[in-house]
């Protein structure tokens, strides 16, 4: 392993790395090299006339950053830089480069990338260019390149880094979507269409790899190019194309590991373990498209055969990727501890790894974990680490969601100002990136806290505006959680009947697109409303139905909810004594896990019943 350099001295640190830069750099002409604080070495660069581009044996990784009007766009070069992949490149003692490019500044930034093992490099963290980065100018003289040749040049060294020290047959890393051609039109047109792929333009990449697989090829490059496809068909919201095209990828693999891994036919797709990286893709790959067609079973399954796949091979990030998809699965079934136990595996190997994205990840879906579970502690130290992290990449939507996740937090707990501000500051950040969806989700959060406060008026009015938002992006789960609020102020109006129709109609959206945890509530809401009606049996019923539903989902807070209103029924039946056992037991589970939402009124209501079953 190369040594990473240390930290402790920072003169000998800089004039190290600054040693390494120009023996990476030696094509090229040192103009000077002055040293500031924060930055190991800054330094500009002439091209020499016989260097017509960034060699490729000594720069194997460029990854392009194109920066418009001062923000980084989204979508660069797929798969940007890894730290796992680092790790790998030190093994086999490879100078990695990454350069990024700003037009309006023209100006190029790289980092030697051996030097930050510990760090997910990604352009959109607003650090990236001054506390790891450093410039490189290029010579008046010599020309600019565009940032079409930019990306042509991003790609042919992304192409020249996976293909290095591999043999010509080894398809390991079909994941990234670059494969070792035969026919340079293929080369060609595979680059033209994962060029369409990074900039959003998946229906155009679509095109080009069906022109593609009409022409001839080997066995290799059809089951490369398959791949490829679905992963635009998926990126296109053609989910079932995209299974048609992993299962081609699979029968594929599948075939050529019979034929003994190319030997006895014309299936030269490669060796053992080439058979099972193009596996763990397909089926990754193919478990996201049957989740998305809300097939979950098959889902779990394909994503369990790509993670013993990733474990077979040793690639710990994807064995993080899938434990993360399994977990996912897990938590829509409500299996909380099996969710819980896949998210901390997966937030052990990002930590291994040193993928602080990851990690982040993972932090924010064990911290929900632990807020659905009512362990509210937990859940706001797991939350503010996630943030913390999230802030420090600058990836600003993951920090707008923790930061709503700590007000929701606060909310549960009563801390309404606390909770209010928090709402607020992730409102902002959805706003500022232009995320129309989370900013009606957010309004919704806004609307309880109003709610809360008995601002019924300034509630209904957020609801409302949420609900139209939805409603225009064709959002059914957040139609529902809308009109169920709507619903709860009606309610606190005393309009039954409206209040009655808001409830039933995100009943049925909730159970349309399978949102348990939504049909319970709003099983509770109709229970509450025929309560008020005095249809106690119907209302028993739904009531009773709702707290199966919040105990298989492990929803504490809805699970105390359901059993109080079993217990009023029970006493509007006339059972004191079965009523008041209800109500205290909800009272405890709001108590063990400091959950204040609803405790007052049960508590009123536990005064009341015992002062009634004394007399």
């Amino acid at each position: 392993m190369t040594e990473v350099l240390g930290r402790d001295d920072p003169r000998a640190r800089r004039a190290a790395a600054a040693a390494r830069l120009q023996e990476l750099i030696r094509p090229w002409e040192l103009v000077s090299t002055p040293l500031t604080e924060g930055v190991d070495f800054a330094l500009r660069l002439d091209q020499p006339a016989d260097v017509p581009g960034v060699a490729p044996a000594l720069v194997l990784w460029v990854h392009l950053a194109i920066v418009d009007a001062g923000r980084a766009t989204r979508r660069g070069i797929p798969y940007a830089l890894r730290a796992h992949l680092l790790k790998q490149f030190e093994e086999y003692r490879l100078p990695v480069l990454l350069l990024g490019y700003d037009p309006k500044a023209k100006t190029f930034y790289h980092l030697v990338a051996q030097r930050y093992v510990g760090d997910v490099l990604d352009s959109r963290d607003p650090d990236w260019r001054g506390r790891r980065g450093t410039t490189v100018h290029f010579a008046p003289s010599a020309p600019l390149p565009d940032a079409p040749a930019l990306g042509e040049l991003a790609v042919a060294n992304l192409e020249y880094l996976f293909t290095w020290g591999q043999r010509p047959d080894d398809t390991r890393f079909w994941l990234h979507g670059i494969e070792q051609w035969e026919h340079e039109a293929v080369r060609q047109r595979t680059r033209a269409a994962l060029g369409c792929l990074a900039q959003a333009r998946p229906q155009e990449a679509i095109a080009i790899w069906e022109e593609v697989l009409r022409g001839t090829m080997s066995s290799r490059e059809q089951a490369a190019t398959y791949l490829n496809l679905g992963n635009a068909y998926y990126a296109a919201g053609r989910y079932e194309s995209a299974r048609v095209s992993y299962e081609l990828v699979l029968s594929m693999a599948s075939r050529a590991s019979e034929a003994q891994a190319g030997e006895q036919g014309s299936l030269a797709i490669g060796d053992p373990d080439a058979l099972l990286w193009a596996q763990m893709a397909a089926m990754g790959n193919l478990g996201l498209a049957h989740r998305q067609r809300a097939d979950t079973g098959k889902a779990l399954e394909c994503h369990e055969t790509a993670l013993e796949a990733a474990r077979a091979l040793g690639y710990r990030e994807g064995e993080a990727a899938q434990l993360g998809h399994i977990a996912a699965i897990h938590l829509a079934h409500g299996e909380l501890d099996s969710a819980l136990r896949a998210y901390r595996q997966a937030l052990a190997i990002h930590r291994e790894l040193g993928n602080r994205q990851g990690e982040a990840t993972a932090l924010s879906a064990v911290g929900g974990i632990y807020r659905r579970r009512g362990d509210l502690g937990n859940a706001l130290r797991h939350h503010r680490e996630a943030l913390a992290l999230h802030r420090r990449l600058g990836a600003r939507e993951p920090e707008a969601a923790d930061l709503r996740s700590i007000g929701a937090i606060h909310h549960a707990r009563g801390a309404l100002d606390e909770a209010l501000g928090y709402y607020e500051s992730a409102q902002a950040i959805y706003g500022e990136v232009g995320n129309v969806e989370q900013e009606a989700h957010g309004l919704v959060s806004l609307g309880a806290i109003h709610q809360a406060r008995g601002e019924l008026g300034e509630a209904a009015r957020c609801y409302q505006d949420a609900l139209a938002d939805f409603r225009k992006q064709g959002l059914r789960r957040g139609q529902a959680v809308a009109l169920g609020n709507l619903g709860l102020i009606y309610q606190a109006r005393g309009e039954l009947p409206p209040a009655l129709l808001h409830f039933q109609a995100a009943l049925e959206i909730n159970r349309e697109v399978g949102n348990r945890q939504g049909e319970a509530i709003q099983l509770g809401n109709v229970g509450t409303v025929l309560r008020s009606f005095g249809q106690w049996n119907e209302a028993l019923e739904h009531h009773e139905e709702a707290y199966k539903l919040h105990r298989r989902m492990g929803y504490r807070q809805g699970e105390a909810t359901a059993l109080a209103n079993i217990g009023m029924v029970h006493c509007d039946l006339g059972d004191m004594e079965k009523g008041l056992d209800y109500l205290r037991h909800a009272r405890a589970i709001l108590d063990e896990f400091g959950l204040a939402a609803g405790r007052e009124a049960i508590e009123r209501a536990i005064h009341d019943v015992e002062g009634l079953v004394s007399l």
